[in-house]
């Protein structure tokens, strides 16, 4: 069985409606970093979600709105530098469960407000979340702090209602083992250096990366050449992907993806697996197309309709 198989999509309805597709919140964006938000919201709008809000520091609002015009967007208190503040808990707190998947990351920034906003939503999100860049740096630094709930992960990971997917590069993938390292998830282990990192990731990366994910009590995928996915179990590598989308925005794109599939597909690696497959997929066109040095991730925007149709015609 070829992925394109694996991974092809139901057909819809005749009397769907957009309800039927799933409610997505991305929470990103802050001034100067605005493009983030547009990139990751862009995306999943690309990806056949129904409904896509973006939530973002209100200095920007109108910027991100009219790159997508198809999403609403919803404008949050921020600080004196543009980013989230702290006062924007309450306002997710009311909404929240309106949504059926979340994605949170892209272009945040790093600030004290930003931190305490991510660690709020990983504890108490109550439908699957997405976390990568910005969000990811918080999450490290909120780890040695013990300051997460760290879910226990159920006996099956595939249906569960308040998963977390964590999205690192190797960079940022390395903070979240230190801060791992310095906290009681790790209690009597040395704390591991950069090289030693460096060279337990090369002796046996999928041993380690699935013990990172058991940690966190997450899925986790780590971007690169061959992608893997992981819950702590299962382990799986990505088959598409190439050189040219190791540029700005990539994996902001990716959040995007992966928020739509969550919304809408209740088995978690299945949405996982596919959202990584197609990401790379349009990644392969726009280089198939464009070459690898020229692409950027506004290519692989323009391309994700044609990965995903790929696997409409597999039906």
């Amino acid at each position: 069985m070829n992925a394109a198989h694996e991974f092809r999509l139901p057909r819809r309805k005749h009397d769907a409606h957009k309800g039927d597709f799933g409610r997505v919140l991305i929470v990103a964006g802050s001034r100067g970093m605005s493009g983030a938000a547009v990139l990751a919201v862009g995306a999943c709008l690309r990806s056949g979600a129904g409904l896509v809000t973006v939530a973002c520091p209100a200095s920007v609002a109108a910027q991100i709105a009219a790159a997508n015009p198809a999403a609403m967007t919803w404008s949050l208190p921020e600080t004196s530098g543009g980013r989230l503040s702290l006062s924007s808990i309450k306002f997710l707190e009311r909404r929240l469960p309106t949504f059926d998947s979340v994605g949170i990351g892209p272009g945040l920034g790093r600030s004290a407000g930003v931190t305490a906003v991510v660690t709020w939503m990983f504890n108490q999100c109550p439908c699957p979340l997405v976390l990568d860049a910005d969000a990811l740096n918080a999450i490290a630094e909120a780890i040695p702090c013990d300051r997460l709930r760290i879910p226990r992960m159920p006996e099956s990971s595939e249906h569960s209602q308040a998963i977390r997917v964590l999205t690192p590069h190797f960079g940022e993938y390395r903070r979240l083992k230190t801060g791992v390292s310095r906290s009681s998830l790790s209690r009597g282990v040395t704390e591991s250096s950069d090289d030693h990192l460096e060279t337990e990731w090369t002796q046996e990366p999928d041993e380690h990366l699935r013990k990172l994910a058991a940690q966190l009590g997450a899925w986790l995928i780590l971007k690169g050449p061959r992608t893997r996915i992981t819950d702590g179990g299962c382990l799986w590598a990505n088959s598409t992907g190439n050189p040219g989308m190791a540029t700005g925005g990539s994996g902001d794109c990716l959040t995007g993806i992966i928020a739509a599939g969550l919304a809408m597909e209740s088995q978690v690696g299945l949405a996982l697996r596919r959202a990584c497959y197609v990401h790379g997929l349009a990644g392969d066109f726009a280089a198939e197309e464009l070459g690898q040095h020229g692409m950027n991730a506004e290519d692989m925007l323009r391309y994700l309709p044609n990965a995903w149709k790929t696997l409409e015609n597999e039906i």
